[in-house]
Formats: structure tokens, C-alpha cells, sequence
């Protein structure tokens, strides 16, 4: 799957490093893709895909 992404934002550092990555799927605006990523250590904490999509 090809994604665009549209938008991302940064916790503040003294809450949590993580940051929030927000898109959608190329050709299809309506598919939206969400991924909370936490930098140290380097782990996705939520990914939110368009229904019936393989999570691999």
C-alpha cells in the first residue's frame, strides 16, 4: 500500500517522544492511515489502517 501523508505531530519531550503520523492512502483520500510512533525506544504504538487491510 502507497500512503501520502498529510500531516504529523511531536509530543512534547517532557510528556513522551512519540510522534503522531497521519495520511492516507494514495489515489483515495477517504482511506485514512494513523501511526503513533515512540522514538526512544524505537517502537509503533497505534496503527490504524483502512478497514481490511493486512497489518504485515
Amino acid at each position: 500500500m502507497s500512503t501520502h501523508v498529510t500531516d504529523h505531530k511531536f509530543t512534547p519531550v517532557d510528556l513522551d517522544k512519540s510522534v503522531g503520523i497521519h495520511g492516507h492512502v494514495k489515489g483515495d483520500d477517504d482511506q485514512k492511515v494513523f501511526v503513533l510512533v515512540k522514538y526512544d525506544p524505537l517502537k509503533v504504538e497505534t496503527l490504524s489502517l483502512p478497514e481490511g487491510t493486512d497489518k504485515k
